[in-house]
């Protein structure tokens, strides 16, 4: 089995990190292969070894890189043939659907054009929604009652998702989900003598 999914990795931000190791772990545990969409493909596969293939194009910058670059337009159609190919795509993890720019409004908005185009199941997890806008929310309502499942990490992302009519459940955080590991680091001895003859 494969699942495909999107969401803000490979940014250097450490709860998005956790985010898609917390996917990477359910993935292993239903003996799936992770593909993922993301806005730094190539940091993606240096850090976790994962295939990975950039968002499709939503702005000025994307568009003109599509219509310069050849190797770039390649890899949009490679990763929409992999994203028709998998049997499950999810939406994971934190704000994706937040319109407080509109940057991110027509990223996302595309992505799920892309992705309903496909015909493939499709599920939020562990999501928190802030659309406050009525074009924003008309925009996405139509994906938001196409996806099987909508999962959510907050209440009132819970109670939004359901004025609209539409199912929600509330789950934990998918960074909640990793298991960290801090190594302690090791105190020379000579700084505990020093530090105990200054209180002592």
């Amino acid at each position: 089995m494969q699942i495909a999914v999107f969401g803000n990795f490979g940014v250097q931000n450490f709860g998005d990190d956790l985010i898609l190791k917390a996917h990477m772990l359910r993935a292993r545990k239903e003996h799936a292969k992770l593909v993922v969409f993301c806005g730094n493909p190539d940091e993606v596969r240096k850090s976790f070894r994962l295939k990975a293939y950039p968002f499709f194009p939503s702005g000025i910058r994307s568009w003109m890189q599509f219509l310069t670059d050849r190797s770039y337009r390649k890899n949009l159609r490679d990763g929409y043939a992999v994203l028709k190919a998998s049997d499950r795509i999810e939406l994971g993890g934190g704000g994706l659907l937040v319109d407080r720019r509109l940057k991110s409004v027509l990223l996302w908005y595309q992505q799920l054009r892309k992705i309903a185009r496909t015909k493939r199941p499709f599920r939020f997890v562990a999501n928190s929604f802030e659309l406050r806008h009525r074009v924003s929310r008309r925009f996405f309502l139509p994906y938001l009652k196409q996806a099987d499942t909508i999962s959510v990490r907050d209440s009132g992302s819970r109670d939004f998702i359901q004025s609209l009519g539409i199912p929600a459940e509330l789950t934990a955080d998918l960074s909640e989900l990793v298991p960290l590991r801090i190594k302690r680091p090791e105190i020379p001895q000579k700084m505990i003598a020093v530090s105990l003859c200054r209180w002592g």
